[in-house]
């Protein structure tokens, strides 16, 4: 018997999620490039410098153009994007993708293609 897929949800993000979004970027980064990356690397990944950093780039106070929203599932956050404003104009486009971060146990449900859009 095969368990019915859980639903998700895309939310913008707020500044309360920093910590979550910290975690999805360290984790998929383990997850993703172990074996790639020096292990050291990816072991010298630490939290609270992933947290300020989400929630410099999150807080009310940022005038970065651009937007971040997150998947979640039940109250779990499994993923998140972010997007805004070419930071090269030089290539002609007037938007760029500047990450999209999924749990790799969250791969193949559709859930990145909805961040994605």
């Amino acid at each position: 018997m095969t368990m019915p897929e859980q639903e998700f949800i895309i939310r913008p993000a707020v500044i309360s999620d920093a910590e979550a979004m910290a975690r999805i970027n360290i984790d998929s980064w383990r997850e993703t490039y172990s074996g790639l990356i020096a292990q050291e690397t990816l072991d010298a990944m630490a939290d609270e410098e992933y947290i300020a950093k989400w929630q410099r780039i999150l807080s009310p106070e940022n005038d970065l153009n651009g937007f971040r929203f997150v998947a979640e599932i039940g109250s779990t956050m499994v993923g998140y994007v972010g997007a805004g404003v070419s930071r090269n104009e030089t290539l002609g486009y007037d938007g760029e993708l500047y990450a999209l971060y999924l749990l790799k146990e969250y791969h193949g449900k559709g859930i990145g293609k909805a961040l994605f859009l």
